[in-house]
């Protein structure tokens, strides 16, 4: 060390060495805690703190119901007097046999039926309807009211109820009840009904043979619920209703 000091007393000096840096102590390595059972407790490694859970978002209201695939047109929500006022061929179910799918096809281009197009027989009494009918070129038969089902004659008090057809030669036919039909709740007094028979030629004897009713302004109607077009369930108040109209405008009271 004396001869360092000398040298440097004189202007000769040589370059200190460097203390290396102080490292950070490093930690012992942690030891297994006592064992709890079969394993060893060892310290958790400390996790980050979980994010703030979000405030709850306030539902969205429901989306409004839709129709279901398929649903009916608006038009199936009217009754029968606005189905009729709004599209009269609306009144007809889509399930129509071939034979009346035909006979109404004729019926529109005016092959069929065009002599009861524009009859209207409403406040006539049963002879004022009779001379009408002749002076149309109509003939007439005389039969009995009966079972739609059977084909057999109704009877009161063992005799048949008397009705009258009358028939034209393009399909067009008109059925007089002179002295109604007790057996019918709905519609016992004297009255007609205006349809058309397919073929036209056919016997009007037969209730088959009648393809469709028409009304006085000339809409060709379904002869019976089958082959209506009932917005309504048939049991419902509405669906009663609906057929009570659609009877009604196929039916003429006699006066």
């Amino acid at each position: 060390m004396a001869i360092l000091g000398a040298l440097n007393k004189i202007g000769i000096s040589f370059p200190t060495q460097q203390t290396a840096p102080a490292t950070a102590p490093v930690a012992p390595a942690q030891q297994p805690v006592r064992p709890q059972g079969d394993t060893f407790v060892r310290s958790a490694p400390q996790m980050a703190a979980a994010p703030a859970r979000p405030a709850a978002l306030t539902p969205l209201p429901s989306a409004p119901a839709m129709a279901p695939t398929g649903a009916a047109p608006a038009v199936q929500s009217l009754g029968f007097a606005d189905m009729m006022a709004k599209d009269p061929s609306a009144i007809w179910s889509t399930a129509q046999s071939p034979r009346l799918k035909e006979a109404l096809a004729s019926f529109k281009m005016g092959k069929l039926g065009q002599s009861v197009k524009d009859l209207d027989l409403r406040n006539m009494t049963a002879g004022q309807v009779r001379l009408e009918l002749m002076r149309r070129g109509f003939k007439s038969e005389m039969s009995c009211i009966k079972n739609v089902a059977t084909g057999q004659p109704l009877l009161v008090n063992g005799k048949k109820i008397p009705m009258e057809i009358w028939s034209n030669p393009d399909g067009g036919m008109v059925r007089i009840k002179p002295d109604g039909d007790v057996t019918n709740r709905f519609r016992p007094q004297a009255h007609l009904s205006i349809s058309v028979k397919y073929p036209p030629d056919a016997s009007g004897n037969d209730f088959n043979d009648e393809a469709f009713k028409v009304d006085y302004k000339g809409n060709a109607m379904p002869k019976w619920p089958k082959d209506a077009n009932n917005p309504f369930p048939a049991d419902t108040p509405a669906g009663k209703k609906f057929l009570d109209d659609l009877a009604d405008d196929t039916h003429t009271n006699l006066r």
